[in-house]
């Protein structure tokens, strides 16, 4: 069995099978001479053979394992490319051979996630892959590509002539970025930018470190070009050089307090050039650290934020102040967002040595609550539009709604947004006053109708501001002094009017109203209702469809019997067909609000239908 063993282990085939078996008989007839028993030598024979061919099969089938896992931890599974251990064993193998010195080249494949978010992975997957063959066909066999995750590789090549370095890495450059690549369907291709930052010098991990900001300035410097490591030097000294001491240990504080942090936060020197983000403001903004780094937040900016903006934020932080505020930003892949962010100074021996921000997109934006958010402000326009609101009995307007649209810049935004980034930071009473101020301005320029009411949006809280509110009616009925103002609080601000100051304001100003906006999408407005008792009510449009179904059309009866009652008045709003007018009036709604009358206007509208 020693031979037998011996032979299976040299000879891993059919070929050892073949000569254990044949030992194997050769021995069981020796045995057969010495004590004559041939059948049993025969049977010995047979199961050694059978043995022996399980045993090659075990050790052949445990080497290819040993085989593929060795090559699954060496070359990276999509592209072949070698991995991060792959090329420490290549290095390894390398300066066994006495080369020690060479390039070693950076590369990133430009705007790679828009290709994933637009293409889809599976046209992703293809460009890595195109792009390693093509920078295969620009290497010697011992030279080595590998992939460090995502679109992140690097090269390394051995050389000893320093001199033709330079040509290398440009003929590599053009190999990768001639030409199309071939990844989309019916032979369609993508032209694919990439960034390269290299250095010639040992290869170790310090001339590695070299190439890595060498990648890092090409990405500043406009994508899709070759940075050498040399003219970045004189860049690395200065900022060396203009780094305040105190950020080295405050950096890795950072780090290690905000690496893991499901919230978003950047760290920038007093410059505002960024030194630390985690992973949660990465994801957000859509670039990658290595972009990052030493760049400024402005680089996600859409160009469209207004320079009030900017010129609030830094008069706030140049003077040790916090800043609360919102941008208007743009993702490589094009899409915009809006950040709603909370920038702090950070102040050392009474000198600013950098900014520390908490920045979210303003959908999933969560900020605890702070009183010391005093100094927001718009800084954007806002312009008005008006809607009427019609007896349908009459056919005639018996007042308008006036409705925000704020203006970023040069472009409109949705009241929506405008408010929920008020709501954000609670400064919704101070979003109402910007557009309380505004809408004064704008009624200046119109002739209002006498007898006429003025329905606008306000928070509850804003009316519990008494003496800024007297100060704003008392300029609005200068103005227009047969206007009547019905402040429209949505149902779920109702509860926190002050009740006694409302009523003392209404006895100071006989001609205001109030009303409960969105009434039926809560789930307490009748208790509210015998609270408050509002001037009048309006139906959420989702009542619209409702009153369309026979078995809802008594519990509008019933709303509308009770409403008369308490000597409170109905809106229907959405009204957008004469079918759905006609209903509300047989329901004795006629006061209404909708398309089907008119869509808001600059001007006060005139009215779409009039029956003949």
């Amino acid at each position: 069995m020693v031979v037998i063993s011996v032979i299976l282990k040299r000879f891993r085939s059919a070929k050892g099978v073949t000569f254990a078996s044949l030992i194997s008989v050769l021995t069981e007839l020796g045995f057969d001479v010495a004590w004559g028993n041939k059948f049993d030598a025969v049977v010995v024979a047979a199961m050694m053979a059978i043995m022996s061919g399980m045993y090659v099969e075990f050790r052949a089938r445990h080497d290819r394992l040993v085989q593929e896992t060795h090559e699954a931890v060496q070359y990276d599974v999509l592209t072949h490319a070698l991995t991060r251990r792959g090329l420490a064993s290549w290095l390894q193998e390398t300066k066994a051979r006495g080369q020690n010195e060479g390039i070693i080249a950076f590369c990133d494949l430009d705007n790679f996630k828009w290709i994933n978010d637009t293409w889809g992975h599976e046209v992703g997957d293809r460009v890595l892959q195109e792009f390693v063959n093509r920078i295969r066909n620009g290497l010697r066999a011992n030279d080595a590509v590998a992939r460090f995750g995502g679109d992140e590789f690097q090269i390394w090549i051995p050389l000893q002539d320093a001199s033709v370095a330079e040509q290398i890495v440009d003929r590599l450059h053009r190999l990768a970025t001639e030409g199309e690549y071939p990844v989309l369907k019916k032979d369609e291709g993508l032209k694919i930018g990439v960034s390269i930052g290299w250095t010639y010098g040992p290869l170790n991990e310090e001339t590695a470190n070299q190439a890595d900001y060498a990648l890092l300035s090409a990405k500043k410097s406009g994508k899709n070009c070759i940075m050498k490591s040399s003219r970045c030097q004189e860049l690395i000294r200065q900022n060396r050089r203009n780094e305040d001491p105190h950020l080295f240990w405050l950096t890795n504080i950072a780090l290690s307090l905000w690496r893991e942090s499901h919230y978003p936060f950047v760290l920038t020197d007093r410059d505002g050039r960024i030194l630390v983000t985690n992973e949660a403001y990465e994801h957000l903004v859509g670039r990658t650290r290595d972009e990052l780094r030493g760049a400024k937040p402005g680089m996600n900016s859409a160009n469209k934020t207004p320079m009030k903006v900017y010129q609030s934020m830094w008069a706030n932080l140049s003077h040790g102040k916090p800043w609360s505020g919102c941008l208007l930003n743009r993702r490589e892949d094009g899409t915009e967002w809006w950040e709603v962010a909370e920038l702090f100074p950070v102040v050392l021996s009474g000198q600013i040595v950098g900014y520390w921000g908490m920045v979210q997109e303003l959908n999933n934006a969560r900020f605890p609550h702070s009183t010391n958010r005093n100094n927001y402000s718009w800084h954007g326009e806002i312009e008005w539009a008006f809607q009427p609101i019609v007896d349908a009995d009459s056919q005639t307007p018996i007042g308008y709604e006036a409705l925000a649209r704020p203006k970023w810049g040069s472009e409109f935004v949705g009241p929506d947004t405008f408010f929920r980034i008020a709501e954000r930071f609670d400064f919704c009473s101070q979003a109402d006053w910007d557009c309380l101020e505004s809408l004064l301005k704008r009624l200046l320029e119109l002739s209002w109708p006498n007898g006429n009411r003025l329905f606008l949006n306000v928070y509850a809280g804003t009316l519990r501001d008494t003496e800024r509110i007297r100060n704003w009616l008392e300029r609005l009925y200068k103005q227009h002094p047969r206007i009547i103002c019905v402040f429209e609080i949505l149902e779920h601000h109702v509860d926190s009017i002050d009740i006694h100051a409302w009523n003392q304001l209404q006895a100071e100003f006989p001609m205001i109203e109030l009303a409960q906006d969105d009434f039926g999408v809560g789930e307490q407005d009748l208790m509210r209702l015998m609270t408050v008792k509002p001037d009048w009510i309006k139906l959420d449009r989702q009542w619209v469809t409702m009153a369309e179904q026979p078995e809802s059309k008594e519990l509008l009866y019933s709303i509308a019997d009770w409403a008369a009652s308490q000597d409170i008045r109905i809106i229907i709003e959405g009204i957008e067909t004469l079918e759905q007018s006609q209903i509300y009036q047989r329901l004795g709604i006629q006061h209404q609000q909708g398309y089907f009358w008119s869509r808001p206007q600059k001007e006060l509208p005139q009215l779409n239908y009039v029956n003949p």
